[in-house]
């Protein structure tokens, strides 16, 4: 299978753009038809260098003798493109995020895990630690052995993620049939990759002869309905012209 979209990755191996390898990016799609990843690339911040010295001229005169090689290198590292297509070995896994998720989610279940609990005077308190200590501290070491994994896995490089593949997928499996135990819920197994070969199923637009479509298409003629009528209702209404009638009256009674 593919990456998912969404996926942080660092590109490598590139050729035509051999600046661009070690830049990170964002998987965005995949194209079927040439076997391409969509990529993001991450732009440097153009507030980056906003610390340099304002004044050039008063840094050291070495500046002035840098060579032509190091001002294309400067220019090559500027024009970094939006958006990219790579082929699939031009991409490596970003590791960085995933680990800091699963050890922050690690500290976080140590820490509940060793807090003071309070139990009700019928229930025994050693008895309680004793029934769900082990689980817990299966739980805490399942979530440890994962960390460790992608901890390796980073320190590892490019083929970092193929080393810890097994290990990692083996320690999450274990934490989620434990939650699921615990629940008293039927473990289920995380959804496989997207396909390389297969385009994801075409919605299919609704029928017009649909029962629902024109259940949907009353209410929408209704709402508008009730709008036009609330927008009549808020126009000011046109003062009667009160001249004429009281012209009648005056002629009335002139005549009487």
């Amino acid at each position: 299978g593919r990456l998912p979209d969404g996926t942080r990755i660092i590109l490598q191996d590139l050729q035509a753009r051999a600046d661009l390898n070690g830049k990170k990016g964002t998987v965005t799609g995949w194209d079927y038809f040439i076997q391409r990843y969509n990529v993001d690339v991450d732009q440097e911040d153009a507030n980056a260098n906003q610390n340099l010295p304002a004044n050039p001229d008063l840094m050291s005169d070495d500046l002035d003798d840098a060579d032509d090689d190091e001002e294309e290198e400067v220019t090559t590292k500027l024009a970094v493109p939006k958006k990219l297509m790579v082929q699939p070995k031009n991409v490596q896994v970003d590791l960085t995020l995933p680990l800091k998720k699963l050890e922050g989610m690690s500290k976080d279940w140590n820490a509940w895990m060793n807090r003071p609990r309070s139990v009700s005077a019928s229930q025994d308190a050693e008895a309680v630690a004793a029934a769900l200590g082990p689980p817990l501290q299966s739980m805490a070491g399942y979530l440890q052995e994962a960390a460790s994994a992608l901890a390796a896995g980073v320190a590892g490089g490019r083929d970092g993620a193929d080393l810890i593949a097994f290990e990692c997928r083996e320690s999450l499996q274990g934490a989620r049939n434990l939650a699921a135990k615990l629940l008293g819920e039927e473990p289920q197994e995380p959804p496989p990759p997207p396909s390389m070969t297969e385009p994801p199923p075409a919605l299919v637009p609704v029928k017009a002869d649909d029962p629902m479509s024109r259940v949907l298409k009353e209410a929408a003629e209704v709402a508008a309905a009730g709008i036009d009528i609330k927008r009549r209702d808020k126009t000011p209404k046109k003062k009667k012209d009160r001249s004429r009638s009281r012209r009648r009256r005056r002629h009335r009674s002139s005549s009487s």
